[in-house]
């Protein structure tokens, strides 16, 4: 296979082929399998479209490719994301993301911090403002570094989203919020959670099919990667 792949040992009972979001082909065998050639040659088509897929969805956020690969994507537009060694700064002006801080610290852990605070104030605004709109009431916000979803809502109350939610642009963050928010009606995705849903954004599938795009791209990106610590 021309495709690169990576093979873990699980205690499974039998083989699978994952194809995370940044394209990375995983094969899972069992303890005493050897080979993964046969299942890989075996299910390579289904594998090549999967990859194609998330190519042509990461493609219709109308991006160019220095965008998609090498541009910071944070808060849905694209800037240069500079390091530099100085006091403790971070300007966003001109096009970049200017990250200043001292010779023995590292940027990307200065910049993250300062990320997940700037993620969590818009969260929160969208979160209250929505809440109240949806007459809900939710107990705490959290920003996580998941690694399979957006975000999430717990029995308790606690809403988690994922810190690289930071890509989305703000009409996508507060659908993202309002999603959760109605999970705390509707543990369920079923006809009458989504019909909460298009009650406040009658485009929601639209707005949905944006999400798996961005979720893609936050997972491509190399800037995001890096921050993420990937």
């Amino acid at each position: 296979m021309k495709i690169p792949y990576r093979v873990e040992h699980r205690d499974v009972k039998h083989p699978r082929i994952e194809v995370k979001p940044d394209k990375d082909v995983l094969v899972i065998l069992p303890p005493d399998a050897s080979s993964p050639e046969e299942l890989l040659e075996e299910h390579k088509g289904w594998v090549q479209e999967k990859i194609s897929t998330i190519d042509e969805m990461i493609s219709e956020l109308g991006l160019d490719d220095e965008e998609i690969e090498e541009k910071l994507i944070l808060f849905g537009d694209a800037y240069n994301l500079k390091l530099e060694d100085g006091a403790y700064d971070i300007s966003i002006e001109n096009g970049s993301v200017e990250v200043s801080a001292p010779r023995d610290v590292d940027g990307l852990v200065h910049f993250r911090n300062w990320l997940r605070e700037e993620l969590r104030d818009k969260l929160t605004d969208f979160s209250e403002a929505l809440a109240s709109e949806v007459e809900v009431e939710y107990n705490k916000l959290y920003i996580r570094s998941q690694k399979t979803k957006w975000a999430s809502c717990s029995s308790k109350g606690n809403l988690s989203f994922n810190l690289r939610a930071a890509i989305l642009p703000r009409e996508l963050m507060k659908h993202l919020v309002l999603h959760e928010l109605i999970h705390l009606k509707k543990s369920k995705r079923d006809k009458e959670f989504w019909k909460l849903i298009g009650r406040y954004h009658p485009d929601y599938e639209e707005k949905e099919e944006s999400l798996v795009r961005y979720w893609f791209l936050a997972h491509k990106n190399k800037p995001w990667n890096k921050i993420i610590g990937k």
